[in-house]
């Protein structure tokens, strides 16, 4: 069973094995809030860059309702347990084939809004109803079903709207899933010409 503390706990994980990666860590000075900086992880890239640590989030239940409104969905509970927990710059799983995007105190849920809105793609996963959180190598997009009891993550395709595959059983499974896992996942539809 997925729970709060399921997600918070693998948040965590995930952070704790970026740092053994510190590159993952680092991102253009202008992304990163200055309560973010990470003074203890070394930037080898000097000026302009900044390292960053994950803070308490301060999204709300009011904010997501609010965003829920502008994008005409409701987000499923795995998905606000995870954007209400800490706030990031990226969150790289599956050996980096996943990539969530930041959601920070002065940015919150504005590039996944946007992205969502904007992008001809993602509009369109959107309008099916579904929410991308997240990119899949140049695959696609980490999708979520908005449709209340269906707790699934699929990826969608870029070169077909209409095609998607089922990726995990819930964003806990994404969260925590072997690290070598997006690889078979590939290869394996490549194998069956991704039918």
């Amino acid at each position: 069973m997925v729970t709060k503390l399921k997600i918070y706990n693998a948040v965590d994980l995930i952070y704790e094995d970026m740092k053994k990666r510190p590159l993952t860590l680092i991102s253009l000075n202008e992304m990163v809030p200055r309560e973010m900086h990470n003074e203890l992880i070394e930037n080898p890239y000097g000026d302009g860059f900044a390292a960053w640590k994950l803070i308490p989030s301060q999204i709300t239940e009011s904010y997501l309702h609010g965003v829920e409104k502008q994008l005409k969905v409701k987000l499923p509970t795995h998905y606000k347990w995870f954007v209400q927990y800490k706030y990031f710059i990226n969150i790289y799983t599956h050996n980096n084939a996943i990539s969530f995007e930041r959601i920070t105190e002065d940015n919150k849920l504005n590039d996944i809004v946007a992205s969502n809105l904007d992008s001809f793609f993602r509009s369109s996963i959107l309008n099916n109803g579904y929410l991308a959180i997240a990119s899949f190598y140049d695959y696609g997009c980490v999708i979520l079903n908005c449709e209340e009891g269906d707790d699934k993550v699929y990826v969608s395709m870029f070169e077909n709207l209409d095609r998607k595959f089922r990726y995990a059983d819930n964003l806990l499974e994404i969260l925590s899933l072997d690290p070598d896992y997006a690889n078979h996942f590939i290869e394996m539809h490549n194998s069956t010409g991704w039918k």
